[in-house]
């Protein structure tokens, strides 16, 4: 386990390293784009050619002929637009794009007959020509200046959304007064955004009025957010290192403990060296507890050494940049989690899922006295189980479905909703998104795990041993 932790790691800083190396922008790829837009440019004159008056045809021509000036921008400066970076520069020419389409459609809008918009054409003029400038000799604050122009132009935004975004451009330019490529903070800054629209909006992502929970979920993720980006904690901008080692490292322990709880008693009924504890004086419960609490004693080492492990990786590879606090909502206001204990009770909640395996797999070996047979079916249902449950929750719907078991694990969601972390190791481990509350989970895997014990416990010690 510990190899393969470190394996992670060192593949991890490998790939990062290859790609800060190598990074340039795909002139390539930017080349064939290039020639896309130009066949595009060449059908759509063709079908204008037979209707000359179709309006949609020209927006289209007025896009992809912007799209086409803008690459070849793109390609003279030696940046990765689009979709290459959040430098100042890409930031630019995604504006001026905006500035030019708009320009060229409120023309053809004043060819067509509609009054009104010479203003309007000759503000997006000015602002174009001032951002084509500005992409060669780029400056940050003149950028926000003209963007904020932009979206006061906007005649399809409400006052309301204009104030958000102009306030988005505020943050960047208080966060990143030189216009720098911060890994990050772009993301940071549409998460706060985002929250905010959908705050103003009220309407969550079906398309529905949000409930109190809904609306209160994305008031602490906004709480959350303008933390991270007050105190520079940017969620995209460290190595998911640890989720990543975490992940592989509690896979091995949940085998590992399946493999042991499997044949801890049917490995010693078939050779019998069982018989040498039951005829001694000591009770068959105590024997029962005894081996079970042994299980789950090499669990917690076993998870114990991954942390130790995992940190001392996290650290020798990439450092303390790489060991941000986990940050959350209490009472309403942001907090911060040290790296240490967090990592620690993450670790200690994934564990949850092992104790239940550990259980399920001590039962399967006391009812069948198979280590074979007993290491297969727990093996089967932690592999298959997940697939299995989301099958079922996509073709059926109803109360019954909270009371599958692999409904109710993989708990880190619940403890830690603001963390990316869990979404990796339930995506890993192919266990189902748990809906349910906390607390019902909770208890209802304290009864499950319960039940298969006592199972075991009671088969133990009532039944016969050959």
């Amino acid at each position: 386990m510990v190899v393969c932790v470190f394996g992670v790691a060192v593949i991890l800083k490998f790939s990062i390293s290859n790609e800060s190396a190598n990074y340039t922008a795909d002139t390539q790829w930017q080349q064939q784009q290039k020639e896309q837009y130009e066949n595009e440019i060449a059908a759509l004159k063709a079908q204008l050619a037979q209707n000359q008056d179709d309006y949609d045809l020209k927006t289209q021509l007025f896009y992809v002929e912007t799209d086409l000036d803008a690459i070849n921008m793109a390609i003279s400066a030696g940046i990765g637009y689009p979709g290459g970076d959040y430098s100042m520069q890409s930031q630019i020419l995604s504006s001026w794009c905006e500035a030019e389409n708009t320009r060229k459609e409120l023309i053809e809008r004043g060819r067509m007959g509609e009054q009104g918009l010479e203003q309007r054409v000759s503000a997006y003029t000015e602002i174009s020509g001032k951002l084509k400038n500005l992409f060669q000799d780029p400056d940050y604050k003149e950028y926000i200046a003209l963007s904020n122009q932009l979206i006061e132009l906007n005649e399809y935004m409400s006052s309301d959304e204009k104030k958000i975004q102009i306030e988005s451009n505020a943050l960047r330019l208080s966060a990143n007064p030189n216009g720098e490529n911060i890994s990050g903070l772009e993301v940071e800054i549409m998460n706060i955004e985002t929250a905010k629209k959908r705050l103003l909006s009220n309407i969550n992502e079906d398309g529905a009025v949000m409930s109190a929970e809904e609306r209160a979920k994305v008031e602490d993720d906004l709480a959350v957010s303008t933390y991270r980006l007050e105190n520079a904690l940017y969620s995209g901008g460290t190595v998911p290192s640890m989720a990543a080692m975490i992940t592989v490292g509690m896979l091995f322990i949940m085998l590992l403990t399946i493999i042991l709880a499997g044949g801890s008693i049917s490995q010693e009924m078939s050779t019998g060296s069982i018989k040498s504890l039951i005829i001694s004086p000591v009770k068959r419960w105590k024997i029962f507890t005894a081996k079970l609490l042994s299980l789950i004693s090499v669990g917690v080492l076993a998870s114990l050494l991954l942390y130790v492990s995992a940190v001392a990786a996290n650290l020798i590879f990439f450092g303390t940049e790489n060991m941000a606090p986990y940050i959350y909502v209490s009472g309403g206001a942001a907090h911060e989690l040290n790296f240490f204990l967090y990592y620690l009770a993450f670790i200690g909640v994934n564990f949850i899922d092992v104790v239940a395996f550990l259980v399920f797999a001590f039962m399967m070996s006391v009812i069948t006295r198979n280590s074979a047979a007993s290491v297969g079916i727990a093996m089967a249902v932690y592999f298959g189980g997940g697939m299995v449950t989301q099958i079922i929750t996509s073709l059926t719907t109803g109360e019954w479905l909270r009371f599958i078991p692999f409904c109710n694990l993989s708990l880190a969601g619940k403890f830690f909703p603001f963390s990316p972390d869990a979404e990796m190791v339930n995506m890993f481990a192919n266990m189902v998104s748990n809906s349910n509350t906390l607390q019902f989970s909770l208890i209802y895997l304290a009864v499950l795990v319960f039940l298969m014990g006592y199972t075991a416990f009671d088969s133990f010690t009532r039944r016969d041993i050959k």
